[in-house]
């Protein structure tokens, strides 16, 4: 099925069910997410398929909208920063993109063209985010998938293996000898005396 076919309904039609009305006290980004489900898919903008991409709704109607996009420009900043849209897009889970394999071919291409001081210009982690996403494979599995790519950003890899995805969050604390003190300042033994 094209779902570019679809660009005069709204998420809310082609998405059901469709969604109550939020609550009253509800945050700004859930009103928006609501009334983004109201607008013709033709109508939305870079930074409205942000929000809906980011938040994960109605991906198989979102996505070839946002892919479109990207392969025209792929460091569309669409609201936040430069490549912002193109990130949000590479964090879409696995699962996604299983229905849309064409699309994520189409995207790994992209993103296998840009230049190295493109990507070097991306905010911290940008690289690998990108460098996961070309390497999984249309089925979902990482094994032995990472190809090319592998080579172009061998430091951000090695980097996700030595810290995980989430940088120093993931790796366990170190333990300190409770009669030491911390930091740089440490004492090497007894103070020298000079006369």
């Amino acid at each position: 099925m094209d779902h570019l076919l679809h660009l005069d309904r709204t998420l809310d039609e082609l998405d059901p069910p469709r969604w109550p009305v939020p609550a009253a006290d509800a945050t700004h980004l859930v009103r928006k997410v609501h009334q983004l489900r109201c607008v013709p898919l033709g109508e939305l903008g870079p930074a409205d398929l942000r929000t809906l991409v980011a938040q994960r709704v109605a991906l198989p109607y979102v996505l070839p909208l946002t892919v479109r996009l990207l392969v025209e420009e792929p460091l569309l900043d669409a609201y936040f920063y430069e490549g912002d849209l193109l990130l949000a897009t590479v964090a879409v889970p696995a699962s996604a993109w299983a229905v849309l394999p064409g699309l994520a071919a189409r995207l790994r291409t992209v993103i296998t063209v840009l230049p190295d001081a493109t990507v070097a210009g991306l905010p911290r982690g940008a690289a690998g985010q990108l460098t996961r996403f070309v390497a999984r494979p249309p089925n979902g599995s990482l094994v032995g998938a990472l190809g090319p790519m592998r080579k172009r950003f061998r430091g951000s890899v090695a980097g996700l293996r030595r810290r995980g995805p989430v940088g120093n969050a993931s790796r366990p604390a170190r333990r300190r000898h409770p009669g030491r003190p911390r930091g740089r300042h440490r004492t090497r033994g007894p103070a020298l005396e000079v006369s």
